[in-house]
Order: structure tokens, then sequence, then C-alpha cells
């Protein structure tokens, strides 16, 4: 494991961003050779079947990562770390069957339901690609809370440069479909988890997951109900769209989320960084301490992203018929509207934060409530009256009307 020692000099905020760039910068690329090699169309095909690799992963993400990212860092003892760790893994691999299972069923009557959505030749590498994703990104977030982040660069590494080329191989091949994309990410991001889960000799205890759903159900319910809810008002929303105005809307809408996803570099750096050190200064100096760390990174981001919002306004268009072909250059709008929701979301996030890191998930809960009634209520509408577009101001607006709860909320702290 030379490759790691060469990280230890540098600052582990450094290599996280790195990582960031790393993953970021891949999928990027990998959207990029889909979405030409496809076309809008069958592109939209392969971003429905991913919208529900993303739904599987709401489990996780709610009902064990929030959860283990403040648990671990939080305990000092490093027996008892150990034992959250293998608990966490535990019921980690327990929400992995289950939410194959569960998609499995979905996926089969939605395909019978809606043809139009094109679900089922993508079925069974969707399933496999469900596995493999989610154990990997299980794995990097315990490996951020551990505090080894040159190890979750090596995983990354792996599983997306190993997918980026594997996706080279069959696009040489001329074998590049939504299926083997799928099945690519499969193999490669499962093979990839498995082997540093081997380096680092983590084993999965089940008598510990039980203490660990006991212990964090409370918190973890309130995690699952806000993540469920942001799912259906905006990527449940995106699906919805499809179904009614065809999958070359799905494609367009990730398209011209594609294009502004290099600013997910921070956004992603932030999920993994910010929540940790906004517990470390909570502890340092009360409240007051932790929300003048986060104003300060309010300024920064917002000054930085509004330069990304005000480019994209002029060259939105002749960036995508660059970058994806002429046929996508109809959406312009598309990658505006995706540009103006990410700087919103930037404050949205760091209130999100610190939410969080004071314990407040009945606040989240609500919050993700009023946002997914606000955007479905105005999408569903939209859609019909205004096209693709509404599903991105329905995003914008139940975001917006979110933010304003959990800020009129802080007084209540």
């Amino acid at each position: 494991m030379a490759f790691i020692g060469t990280f230890k000099s540098i600052p582990s905020h450094w290599v996280a961003l790195a990582d960031q760039v790393l993953v970021s910068g891949v999928n990027f690329v990998i959207g990029v050779i889909l979405a030409r090699t496809f076309g809008v169309e069958v592109f939209g095909v392969y971003i429905i079947a991913i919208t529900f690799l993303f739904y599987a992963n709401t489990f996780q993400s709610s009902l064990v990562i929030s959860p283990m990212m403040t648990a671990i860092p939080h305990e000092t003892d490093e027996a008892k770390r150990e034992e959250l760790l293998s608990g966490f893994f535990g019921y980690a691999l327990i929400l992995i069957v289950l939410s194959v299972v569960g998609i499995a069923i979905v996926t089969y009557l939605l395909g019978v339901m809606v043809a139009s959505l094109h679900l089922g030749a993508n079925t069974g590498p969707l399933l496999l690609a469900i596995i493999g994703f989610q154990l990997q990104d299980w794995l990097r977030r315990a490996l951020y809370a551990l505090h080894q982040t040159s190890r979750v660069f090596l995983l990354d590494l792996l599983a997306y440069g190993g997918q980026l080329a594997s996706l080279a191989i069959l696009y040489y091949k001329n074998a590049l479909t939504p299926s083997s994309a799928l099945l690519s990410m499969a193999v490669v991001f499962f093979l990839s988890a498995l082997l540093i889960i081997t380096i680092q000799n983590i084993v999965p205890s089940f008598k510990q997951a039980l203490l660990v759903i006991k212990t964090h159900w409370r918190g973890s319910r309130d995690f699952f109900v806000a993540w469920q809810l942001q799912w259906a008002g905006s990527q449940g929303l995106a699906l919805f769209g499809g179904g009614v105005l065809g999958p070359q809307i799905v494609g367009a809408l990730r398209a011209s989320m594609n294009l502004v996803a290099p600013v997910n570099v921070l956004f992603q750096w932030m999920e993994n960084v910010i929540p940790v050190r906004a517990v470390t200064h909570l502890k340092k100096g009360g409240l007051p301490e932790m929300y003048h760390f986060l104003s300060r990174l309010a300024w920064i981001g917002g000054v930085l992203f509004g330069v990304v919002v005000v480019g994209l306004y002029f060259f939105a268009e002749p960036l995508l018929g660059l970058i994806y072909g002429e046929s996508y250059r109809p959406y312009a709008l598309f990658v505006i509207l995706q540009a103006v929701h990410i700087w919103l979301s930037h404050f949205y996030r760091l209130e999100f934060f610190a939410c969080r890191a004071t314990h407040r998930t009945a606040d989240i809960a609500r919050a993700s409530l009023i946002m997914a009634l606000v955007a479905i209520g105005t999408g569903v509408f939209g859609v019909y009256l205004i096209g693709g577009s509404a599903v991105i101001l329905a995003l914008i607006l139940g975001q917006s009307v979110s933010h304003l709860y959990l800020f009129y909320r802080r007084k209540y702290i």
C-alpha cells in the first residue's frame, strides 16, 4: 500500500477535496460519453434506471449513513468504535438486500404499467448495480467517518476510474448500451469495495446491527422520512415528467444537471466534511461558534456559485451543443435553471448541516415534507402547462419554502 503513503503528508481536507474532484470529474466525463453515445432519448432511458438506483440508496443514506457520520466520530474508545463500524456494516447489508427486493418489485410493476419508462431489459443489471453502488457508497462514507481520507481516495480511484475504463472499452467495442453500462458499474464498484473491505478487515456484525438500530432508530427514522420526501420532490418528480413527456425530457434534465456537475465537487466535499466540522465548532463554542463558521462558508460559496450562474446564463446553449451535441441545444433553459437551483442549494445545505449537528431531526423531516409538497404540487401541474422546465422551477420553489421554515425554526433551539 505504498500508494497510500504518498498522501500521509497532505492535510486530510485537501485529500477529501481531491477525492471529490476525482468523483465529480469522472461522473462528468461518463455523463458526456453516455449522452453523446445514446442520444437524448436513450440517455433518458438509462437515467430512468439510475433514478431507481438513487432511490434505493435513500434507505441506506438515511437509516445508516446519516447516523453513522456523527456516531463514529463522537466515539473516542477504539474498541467501541470498531463495534459501531461492524454494526453499521451489518445494518447496511440488511438494507441492501431489502432495497434490492423492493426495487425489483417496483420496477416490474412500473414496467408493466408505464411502458414508456423502458424498464424491462435494464432491470437485472440495475439490481446488480444497486448492490455494488450501495456497498461502495457505504464504505466511502465509513472511511470518511474514520478520517481515513487517503483510503477513500484509493477506493474512489478504483471504482470510478474502473467504471470509466470499462465504459471506454465497451464504447470502442461498439457494445455500450444502458444495460452494459449498468452491469459495468455493478462489477467495478463491487470489486473495488470488496478489496478495500478486505484490506481494512471490516467484518459485519448483525448482533451489533441490532444494537445500532435500537440506539439510532429515532434519529434515523426522521432522516428516512426526510430522504424519501426529498427524493419524491426531486428525482421522483423528474421520473413523473419522464412518464408524461417521454424519456427525452429525463435525459435533457440529467444532461443539464451534468453540465453544472463540476460545481458538485464543493457540494460533495461539504457533505463529507462540514457536518463533522460543524459538530467540532458546536462543542468548542456552542451555537454562536457553529453559526459563525457556517456563515463564513455561506458568503464564500454564495459568491463562487453566483459567478457560475452568471456565466451559464450567457453560455448555456453553446456549451450544450459543444459537449453533448446539437440535439441537446433546445434545452439550454434547463441549464440556467439548474444553476440557480444549485446556488440556492448551497445555503439550504448549510442550514441542513446545522440541523444535523444540533440533532434537530424532526425539523429536517418537516422541512423535507414542506419541500416535497410544494415541489410535487407545483411540478405535477406545471409539467402539463410548461413542460420539463416546470420540474426545476418546482424544485427551486420547494427548496426555498423549506429553507425559510428551517431558518424560522432557529429561534426554538
